[in-house]
């Protein structure tokens, strides 16, 4: 079995067990200064098969602030994959998951290896810009570190 397939398996597995969930926004409250929602997603990119379209137009009031217990639920898994053929794999998971699944996932999938380097981003790109073209070689030079060094990178997706 190769290592995508098995990635592929033990995620698969974990979902038909409910031990893996990711989480979505259900309510579209949108933000006050740009034309999106203020969980930070186009209004396109919600899911408009779980949702009523009323939900996402009723709560349009700038004055209400977006709060991830109230608008957002957790739903079956379903953004994971290998960036390319024997590139690093992701996984979109909810924030409220319990660490222990998430870590036995990465430790079987890299065979009980543990990482040897650590690195965890969280936010900060409204603190900088780059041209779409740096932004790019930055993200790939990463990947790429990631790749040869044995390394575990966690993100959470924030300001990105």
């Amino acid at each position: 079995m190769t290592s995508s397939s098995t990635w592929i398996n033990q995620i698969s597995e974990l979902k038909n067990n409910n031990k893996i969930k990711s989480r979505t926004c259900k309510t579209y409250v949108k933000h006050p200064e740009k034309e999106i929602c203020q969980c930070g997603r186009l209004k396109p990119s919600h899911s408009y098969t779980t949702l009523h379209h009323l939900d996402l137009n009723e709560r349009t009031d700038i004055n209400v602030k977006w709060n991830e217990g109230r608008d957002s639920s957790s739903v079956p898994i379903n953004v994971y994959g290998i960036r390319s053929s024997n590139g690093p794999k992701f996984i979109r998971c909810d924030n409220r998951i319990k660490l222990l699944s998430l870590y036995n996932l990465i430790l079987n999938d890299c065979k009980k290896q543990e990482p040897s380097l650590l690195i965890s981003a969280y936010g900060g790109a409204k603190y900088f810009t780059l041209s779409e073209r740096l932004e790019k070689d930055f993200l790939t030079g990463i990947i790429d570190l990631a790749t040869r060094a044995g390394m575990y990178d966690f993100t959470l997706k924030v300001d990105v």
